[in-house]
């Protein structure tokens, strides 16, 4: 049996930091209305694969399938992007409950460094950072974003991206997440695995298990942060 050490963690940012979800979703849901298509938030993570934490091209090319017409990806994400800035413009953004003190924990008692692994936009993470105070926490030089890499999540480079820049073996990495590509991005990675997701529909709790979570929290409230990670260590890779 090989043991792990947690030598460094990073952290996904939408949903798993910040609560935005609705933003992206709700603009996704207007603009499609505007090209024709009635789709609710049920229908649409149902019908697009990977639509919880896939990145906005994966639920573009969703819907532009679905509508048809002529109808592409780039009309949809720049209607839905519109639709994103209008509502996000009148949102207070907070990093969600308990995630402050855990961190705290991470960086204080801990000691360990910290990044994170995006497939946010950089010119809306960066908002998002700053308006929510995260980018006080976690400096630019730490924080990998979706310009930043060839191949999105489900593919491991964000995660290999993250273990480079806190000069640590990806084994050695523990990943928060909140989305099934996300979890199975961590792992292909080697990176052990924790999710607390924002959504709790039945079948994404599923989805979080049967991609490889090594654990699941429903609020940044429950965790008992350093037993975590000491049961990790001690489980074989």
């Amino acid at each position: 049996m090989n043991r792990r050490t947690v030598r460094g963690v990073a952290f996904d940012l939408e949903g798993t930091i910040l609560s935005v979800e609705e933003i992206h979703f709700g603009g996704f849901i207007r603009a499609a209305g505007e090209f024709g298509l009635t789709i609710s938030f049920a229908e649409l993570r149902a019908q697009i694969p990977h639509a919880i934490g896939g990145g906005d091209l994966v639920i573009a090319q969703g819907l532009a399938r679905f509508i048809g017409g002529g109808v592409n990806a780039d009309q949809i994400l720049a209607c839905k992007r519109r639709h994103y800035w209008e509502a996000l413009n009148g949102t207070d953004i907070e990093p969600r409950p308990g995630w402050r003190e855990v961190f705290g924990q991470i960086t204080g008692t801990l000691r360990l460094p910290v990044a994170i692994g995006s497939l946010t936009p950089r010119d809306q993470a960066e908002v998002l950072l700053e308006r929510s105070g995260v980018g006080e926490l976690i400096s630019s030089g730490r924080t990998v974003l979706l310009e930043d890499v060839s191949r999105r999540k489900p593919a491991p480079d964000v995660w290999h991206r993250t273990a480079e820049l806190l000069g640590i073996d990806p084994a050695d990495q523990l990943v928060f997440e909140d989305s099934p590509a996300g979890v199975e991005a961590a792992r292909a990675a080697g990176c052990m695995v924790v999710v607390v997701p924002y959504h709790r529909f039945p079948e994404l709790l599923y989805q979080l298990v049967a991609s490889g979570a090594h654990r699941l929290f429903m609020d940044w409230r429950e965790l008992n942060l350093l037993p975590l990670i000491e049961n990790l260590e001690a489980e074989s890779l």
